[in-house]
């Protein structure tokens, strides 16, 4: 009994709130309708004795000044047969001069119904006075209207003299009747328009319930791990408003998982690759250091195992500063130094830093810069280390006597400068340029010079460029080398710095 009282579910909830407030509005419009119905057909009736009784006065009041009250029953007869009611008039004694009522009245409960003594002397001071009166007939409706005499000359402040009173007494049962009448349609009317609300309420709760449904539904498939789960919108309203929130969440939910997923994975992957990466060089010296203390290495080969383990421990530290940069670029803590450069300044730094390594390996470098370029806002340092990753990168890449170009250009964007590094390197499969900015991704890792890269450069110099408000690229193709682009805003784009 207690759980259907009181439903648990929301459309039941709904369903039964909008019942209870349409059947209590119902109600009090229909008492309210009752009580101006009744009042208004209650003043109508009392109007229209008042009237009537105005008209008796007028006809009785000649003879009851003239003091002929035998004629009063003869005029008042035909009234209260004509207007069914019955009709008394009294003199100043307060004695019954004439009494008259209609065929049909009777004189059951005739004495039963009437004005009260001091009620009457009211009336005797000039006070009309009206009542309803209840007794063995049903209601009626009593009425008392002073007869004053007639003044020669009218005299402000003076009394008038009453020279009798006249009572009327009129059944109300035919207002009763077409109170009731009405009270019926009215009630009529109120059960059809429950029935109508009660179907609307149904409707309008299942509408709201429905989505809501959907919503609960949705949010117990994310609980389950369903983060595809989505509600269908329909509308522009509050609902649709809560059910697009709730997409909208569903959606960084899944963002959210997907991205921690991926994290998962790259977390792996990075720790396999730095162990990979440190193990290698990390083995390579402690094996030369135990074969030198072993003493199994000849005087004349010390030299070059002692730079075999200096080259393995300069990887290392590379690789940990490249770590470290990384991190210090993901975690938000690297803040820009923004300055105005000139563009030749800042190549010109970075080329000159690779010259000995592209020397080594007899490749030919060249830059062509236009001096007169447009200076650019960026930090100093950063922007050294974005051309020499990518310069470096290309030295890697590329073969014993081939070439490499580095170039700055103003961008066919507004406002950006573009430096160019362009080489004739083993090239890059198109289906790889979008995961050569990759941490620890190699292109070929069955080639040599890739083992000796932790595959941190790129990623970094993507990062540094972004932080700059840039974008970097890649053109490439195996056997043609590669073209490795990056924007940098010129100065008017960072005026606000």
């Amino acid at each position: 009994m207690k759980s259907v009282l009181r439903p648990k579910s929301i459309f039941g909830k709904l369903f039964v709130n909008f019942l209870v407030v349409i059947l209590i509005t119902l109600i009090a419009i229909g008492a309210l309708l009752s009580y101006l119905v009744e009042k208004y057909f209650y003043g109508m009736r009392e109007f229209e004795i008042k009237q009537q009784a105005e008209t008796v006065a007028n006809l009785i009041h000649d003879s009851l000044g003239d003091n002929n009250p035998e004629t009063i029953p003869g005029i008042v007869a035909p009234l209260a047969e004509s207007f069914d009611m019955k009709i008394k008039v009294l003199n100043t004694d307060g004695k019954v001069v004439a009494r008259a009522q209609p065929e049909n009245g009777g004189d059951v409960g005739a004495e039963a119904l009437n004005f009260e003594q001091q009620e009457l002397e009211q009336v005797f001071r000039g006070n009309a006075l009206t009542k309803k009166a209840f007794g063995p007939e049903a209601k009626r409706l009593l009425v008392a209207m002073p007869l004053p005499i007639p003044k020669m000359v009218e005299e402000d402040n003076e009394p008038e003299e009453i020279m009798g009173i006249i009572t009327l007494d009129a059944p109300l049962k035919g207002i009763e009747d077409t109170i009731a009448h009405i009270s019926k349609l009215i009630l009529i009317s109120g059960l059809g328009a429950t029935l109508i609300a009660g179907f609307i309420a149904f409707s309008l709760s299942k509408k709201i319930a429905q989505p809501l449904r959907s919503i609960n539904k949705s949010a117990r498939e994310l609980a389950a791990g369903n983060f595809r789960s989505r509600i269908k919108v329909d509308g522009d309203g509050e609902i649709a408003q809560i059910t697009r929130a709730f997409n909208y969440a569903a959606a960084e939910i899944e963002k959210t998982v997907l991205e921690q997923k991926k994290l998962a994975v790259l977390r792996k992957n990075l720790l396999d690759n730095v162990s990979h990466d440190f193990r290698t060089p990390l083995s390579a010296i402690r094996g030369y250091t135990e074969l030198m203390l072993d003493g199994l290495v000849p005087a004349d080969d010390q030299c070059k195992y002692l730079h075999l383990i200096l080259d393995n421990s300069k990887y290392l530290d590379h690789l940990l500063q490249d770590l470290m940069d990384l991190s210090s670029i993901e975690s938000g803590d690297v803040k820009l130094k923004r300055e105005s450069l000139k563009v030749h300044e800042v190549a010109q730094r970075s080329f000159d830093s690779i010259l000995t390594r592209a020397d080594s390996k007899n490749i030919a470098v060249e830059m062509k810069i236009n001096q007169r370029l447009p200076n650019i806002t960026a930090d100093r340092d950063r922007m050294h280390q974005i051309l020499v990753n990518l310069l470096e990168n290309a030295v890697q890449y590329t073969p014993e006597d081939g070439s490499i170009w580095l170039r700055a250009y103003p961008s066919a964007e507004k406002n950006r400068i573009v430096f160019e590094v362009e080489d004739t390197g083993i090239g890059i499969p198109p289906v790889e340029h979008s995961r050569i900015w990759e941490r620890f991704y190699k292109v070929d890792k069955s080639r040599g010079n890739a083992k000796r890269s932790p595959g941190l450069g790129l990623a970094i110099t993507r990062q540094l460029v972004e932080l700059h408000g840039g974008s970097a690229s890649v053109d490439s193709r195996p056997g043609r080398g590669s073209t490795f682009r990056v924007s940098i805003p010129i100065e008017q784009s960072y005026t606000k710095y």
